[in-house]
């Protein structure tokens, strides 16, 4: 397989990475706000906490934080790949292309989300709905992606010509937002007193680019030293295995025991930015380059999944919340299968965005199919 068709097979085990981490959200409604609807309890309920179910969706909450920064990577790989051996660099022609592929299909599911809030009767003033729309809040990804790729030319030179500073400086920078997301968290459990380092503690680890801009520099330069890289690769690709699966652990480990000693258990259990996580996030992308020639089940599905992927991202959301709560209100009783309950709305929440596009590439308005999903 080629490595452009690998990096799209990646893209594609992301997308289900982010559907089935959002579904766990729906599988612990089920779990401890629904309970009533199939037990004789009062709700929240929480006597299934750690029960297999709740420790099989803190595992699958955990080891899907690979997803973006896997997105990422491909995205800095591709819109560096041109750039390659041209004296000019990436050109913004290119960059605003891709910008506008981005912007467009986000707009029009954003301004439907806003639309399906407001026939549930939510309704904000117009300053909230642009502040929405500039920070990413319906769909934080784009947002974060298209700052990037404005980014892009002047990284490219960088990547080109010190690739290995160009890591290590963003690879420090994304190391000491971790840091700071650490002091932030055990500070405040021990009562500490930031005074004015207090606001670089709470403003730094939030500003998305410094936080994710290390895995786009990664798949840049990955791009283009590309001979070196496969070289590279191949030689500690057992060792990139090993590395990833202990990091997996860790990270799973590591957000259990931060779960007992705070109250941030959604953070830990969700978040990249633990040193686990992030290190096992870098050993996902890396590995899976590294066996490129192992097939994975399904693979060409998969690979289909890489291909259509914004769009799926763009509406997966929506169409877990909707299958989370039609299934509630018709098949209540599949809401104690607290795991099959998930995997059903993580095949709706992919099927039915596949669905949409068929469809809408069979009919006329095939040409606006671009628009739509990117």
């Amino acid at each position: 397989m080629s490595l452009m068709r690998r990096l799209l097979l990646l893209n594609g085990l992301a997308i289900l990475a982010v559907v089935a981490h959002h579904a766990t959200r729906w599988g612990y409604t089920a779990m401890f706000w629904w309970t009533d609807r199939y037990l004789p309890v009062a709700v929240p309920n929480y006597d299934q906490v750690g029960s297999a179910a709740d420790i099989t969706l803190a595992i699958v909450r955990k080891l899907t934080v690979f997803a973006v920064p896997a997105f990422l990577f491909v995205s800095g790989f591709f819109v560096t790949y041109a750039a390659r051996g041209s004296g000019g660099g990436l050109k913004w022609k290119t960059v605003l292309t891709r910008v506008v592929g981005l912007l467009v299909p986000y707009l029009i599911w954003s301004l439907a989300t806003f639309a399906s809030e407001a026939i549930e009767g939510l309704r904000y003033d117009w300053q909230n709905y642009v502040s929405r729309l500039l920070l990413g809040d319906v769909f934080f990804f784009v947002p974060l992606l298209c700052k990037l790729y404005l980014l892009a030319p002047f990284i490219v030179p960088l990547a080109q010509k010190r690739s290995r500073r160009l890591l290590v400086g963003l690879g420090l920078l994304l190391f000491a937002v971790v840091a700071l997301f650490y002091a932030r968290l055990y500070g405040d459990l021990i009562g500490a007193e930031w005074g004015g380092l207090g606001l670089v503690i709470s403003w730094l680890p939030n500003s998305a680019v410094l936080r994710w801009a290390f895995f786009f520099a990664l798949g840049m330069v990955c791009a283009l030293h590309l001979s070196q890289l496969k070289d590279w690769l191949a030689a500690r690709r057992w060792w990139l295995l090993g590395a990833t699966v202990l990091f997996g652990c860790l990270s799973v480990l590591e957000a259990e025991l931060a779960v007992h000693a705070t109250s941030a258990a959604d953070w830990w259990r969700s978040s990249p930015f633990t040193v686990p996580s992030t290190l096992y996030a870098i050993g996902v992308v890396l590995s899976f380059l590294a066996f490129g020639e192992v097939k994975l089940p399904l693979q060409r599905y998969v690979y289909d999944l890489g291909k259509s992927s914004l769009g799926i991202y763009l509406l997966h959301y929506k169409v877990l919340e909707f299958a989370a709560r039609g299934l509630q209100k018709i098949l209540p009783g599949l809401l104690a299968y607290t795991i099959p309950f998930v995997l059903v709305i993580v095949v709706l929440a992919v099927a039915l965005p596949l669905a949409l596009m068929w469809l809408v590439e069979k009919s006329p308005l095939r040409r606006y199919h671009r628009y739509l999903f990117g």
